[in-house]
């Protein structure tokens, strides 16, 4: 079965979190929508074409009446610095001798 709702079905219902966030490591904060703002980031998921050719149910699910924003515990963010080094503001990183492109494994990169 494939679901392909219109851009209007979703763009008038909220995005909810995943239901397996652990709340004592993350807050989820929601923000609401005008009808100007969902305009503006329909317009923008619009551009890339190519890729709403594609998925348009995935792409399409992003513009709702709010949006979702994750505050995590300082131990949260860092275990996510600890495997994505990269992620971190004006932190350089250094790719080591084997690094695969595209690796998400520590031991790939190196920071300075």
């Amino acid at each position: 079965m494939e679901w392909n709702p219109s851009p209007g079905e979703l763009a008038s219902t909220s995005i909810e979190p995943p239901p397996k966030i652990p709340a004592r490591e993350v807050t989820v904060r929601s923000l609401a929508l005008d009808d100007s703002q969902r305009g503006q980031k329909r317009a923008a998921l619009d551009r890339y074409s190519s890729q709403l050719a594609i998925s348009p149910a995935f792409l399409n699910a992003f513009v709702r009446t709010n949006e979702l924003f994750f505050e995590l515990t300082p131990q949260v963010v860092g275990s996510v610095v600890a495997h994505f080094p990269w992620a971190v503001p004006n932190r350089s990183v250094e790719p080591t001798r084997h690094a695969r492109a595209g690796s998400t494994k520590r031991e790939d990169v190196r920071a300075r």
